[in-house]
């Protein structure tokens, strides 16, 4: 069928570093993600980026939480957002993850994220940009939320949701979903690409499962 795909049998090798290399040399992600109750999801989505070879790794989380999870991952730097008095994201945080993502190479955003309004904001605004981002977890969850969001999209995008996240997505129940997976993926990816008007920026859908699909729906 159209856009399926072979199997991969061997992990590429990463490149050689250069002897006299450093850490700015080899890229700078940003995560964004947690909230009360919800730091440790964040927490080893940083310490995976480190881990990966990226060169600097910031998370912009709430400020409430910032320090608990630096506690975790002592190796990045962070951005404690804005709150307002209740403890929740104030709308000044829109704007400190947008000037934190123009610094960047490539985002993650969701671990930990939680739904609400400000994130709806938080996800308009990084899908935008034009700097590749990975959505996962509530990233996802806030994505289901936003009509149209596809039309709205600037940025490559790689979405990486679990069997209920792509029914919040597809409008798909998980029986439909789990009952053709690979073509489930192909026709949302291609379906979500195909809103732009022209050929717009990449965009692959990674469906987890006991056999995770990888597809740009071509």
């Amino acid at each position: 069928m159209p856009g399926r795909l072979q199997r991969v049998t061997e992990v590429p090798k990463l490149p050689p570093r250069q002897r006299e290399g450093h850490k700015g040399d080899y890229g700078r992600v940003l995560v964004i993600g947690g909230s009360r109750g919800m730091i440790g999801a964040v927490s080893l989505a940083v310490n995976a980026a480190l881990r990966g070879g990226a060169g600097l790794v910031t998370f912009a989380a709430p400020r409430t939480v910032q320090q608990s999870i630096a506690v975790l991952c002592p190796c990045a730097t962070s951005v404690p957002l804005a709150c307002d008095d209740e403890g929740e994201l104030s709308p000044e945080s829109v704007r400190q993850v947008s000037e934190a993502a123009k610094r960047c190479d490539v985002a993650a955003m969701g671990p930990g994220m939680a739904v609400g309004a400000e994130q709806l904001n938080l996800i308009r605004a990084v899908l935008e940009m034009d700097r590749p981002l990975v959505l996962d977890a509530d990233g996802l969850n806030n994505l289901a939320r936003i009509e149209g969001w596809a039309g709205h999209r600037r940025c490559p995008l790689i979405l990486t949701p679990h069997p209920g996240e792509f029914s919040r997505l597809t409008g798909k129940s998980v029986a439909q979903i789990q009952s053709d997976r690979e073509g489930a993926a192909v026709a949302a990816a291609r379906e979500w690409a195909d809103q732009f008007a022209l050929e717009g920026p990449p965009l692959v859908c990674l469906l987890k499962g006991a056999a995770t699909v990888v597809t740009d729906g071509r």
